[in-house]
């Protein structure tokens, strides 16, 4: 059925020979500008406007099946022609308005397009359409499903635009379309026109501890002078090849971004380091904007006074630094006999000890792991030894005793974790496993031996 529509504009009129001269299409790079082709893979930007000739842009705007539309090449200017992909219509002879499916959209034009309009000669010598009647009722002729099933078809999406072609409109040479999404009612939305976005370049990483480990010959001896008495800033002297750089400046252990830093003509500046609120050890970072390393070196601050009126009491809290594992004492552990499908007795592996006195408190896991148990040239796998984890007296805070695993199942995991901030002190904390051994039902008889391994992990 062909269905018609009402231009209340004065412009209307040039619908019925809608063909002008026109300027090739420019592909557009600044943002904001609509990408060509459309991701959608319309070979340009399909601007829409009703019938009062007025941009319609809002996504969420309802179009109703018979709302008259037309379509421009411009977002400010209805009379600018639509153009197709011009290098491929500079032979195009006919051109259609249509909407339809995406697997029809280029196929064999008015014999495939769901629904089509009239069709219109087209003259490559005067590229481009104006004002095209581009209203889904009035496309009146149809194929397969028609334009009726494809508005039956709620929620589905299809295409409405405008196609260049040739051989009679059967071969397509250039569409340009909106994708559109059908709602109940007859009605339908669509989708906006894609535009070059800002491309916001990411932000540079500082240098990591690993970088500056790699770096050796990066490392200043003297980057950082001698900090006085009760000061917050740090004088640097990163040389006269540095002269006159603004550069990022942060501190490890943990890294603390601490800004940036201009450099004078002999290569020196100063630093607010404010934010360390005592004298521990750190590790000063010069690098590039875009990331690279300039330079690092040691310093620590120097805070020596009391606050007037005040009667301190003070102590210095110190560590060991260690972190380590004090293993077992014995040395084999015999599981004794066991029956095929049968499981042993536990037995304890013997004490050992986790030390983290870190500075740092980074947290730690115990994991625990076991190679396959061998007798001559038989060989039982890891996993018919179980375990369950066991903690020596009460567990300082944030260390946490891990799951047992079952004898002939399961998998080796970690046993024992202390959480980040957590710490054992220098004595350590002390912990057990007891170990069992589950016989496979066919295992050859004999004795068997295997390998427990504990591995301590900082996190």
């Amino acid at each position: 059925m062909i269905r018609s529509s009402k231009w209340k504009a004065a412009a209307a009129g040039l619908l019925a020979v809608a063909l002008v001269g026109g300027s090739s299409a420019v592909a557009h790079a600044a943002p904001g500008d609509a990408l060509v082709p459309q991701p959608n893979g319309s070979d340009a930007p399909l601007y829409i406007y009703d019938e009062n000739l007025q941009l319609i842009t809002d996504p969420a705007h309802v179009f109703s099946r018979d709302e008259s539309i037309t379509g421009s090449s411009s977002p400010t200017d209805y009379m600018v022609p639509v153009m197709g992909a011009e290098a491929n219509t500079t032979t195009s002879t006919l051109f259609y308005s249509f909407f339809s499916s995406e697997e029809n959209l280029r196929a064999s034009g008015k014999n495939s397009w769901e629904a089509y309009g009239t069709a219109w000669p087209y003259d490559p010598a005067k590229p481009g359409v104006l004002l095209p009647d581009l209203t889904p009722g009035n496309q009146g002729f149809n194929n397969g499903i028609g334009g009726d099933g494809i508005f039956n078809n709620v929620g589905g999406t299809y295409y409405v635009g405008l196609a260049f072609t040739k051989n009679n409109g059967v071969t397509v040479d250039s569409v340009v379309y909106r994708t559109m999404t059908i709602l109940e009612g007859q009605k339908y939305t669509l989708a906006p026109i894609a535009v070059e976005e800002d491309v916001v370049p990411p932000a540079p990483v500082a240098p990591t501890e690993a970088d500056l480990a790699a770096n050796p010959g990066k490392q200043v001896a003297n980057l950082v002078a001698p900090v006085a008495a009760d000061a917050t800033t740090l004088t640097i002297d990163a040389g006269v090849a540095n002269a006159n750089k603004t550069l990022n400046v942060g501190a490890y252990s943990t890294y603390t971004d601490l800004g940036t830093v201009t450099l004078d003509a002999n290569g020196q500046g100063t630093v607010d380091a404010s934010v360390f609120a005592d004298n521990s050890a750190h590790t000063l970072v010069l690098w590039e904007a875009d990331g690279t390393l300039v330079g690092f070196g040691a310093f620590q601050m120097n805070y020596v006074s009391v606050l007037a009126g005040s009667n301190p009491v003070t102590v210095d809290v110190t560590t060991s630094k260690k972190f380590e594992l004090i293993a077992p004492a014995a040395g084999t552990i015999d599981l004794g006999d066991v029956r095929r499908n049968q499981t042993t007795s536990p037995v304890a592996l013997g004490q050992f000890t986790v030390i983290d006195d870190r500075e740092t408190k980074l947290g730690w896991n115990l994991n625990v792991s076991a190679a396959d148990f061998v007798s001559g040239a038989n060989t039982i796998g890891q996993i018919a030894l179980g375990y369950n984890p066991v903690a020596i007296g009460a567990l300082p805070g944030g260390i946490s005793v891990g799951n047992a695993k079952v004898a002939g199942d399961g998998v080796f995991g970690t046993a024992f974790s202390g959480a980040a901030g957590s710490s054992t002190g220098e004595i350590g904390q002390a912990f057990n496993l007891d170990l069992t051994f589950k016989s496979p039902i066919d295992a050859p008889v004999g004795t068997y031996t295997s390998t427990v391994s504990l591995d301590l992990v900082s996190k």
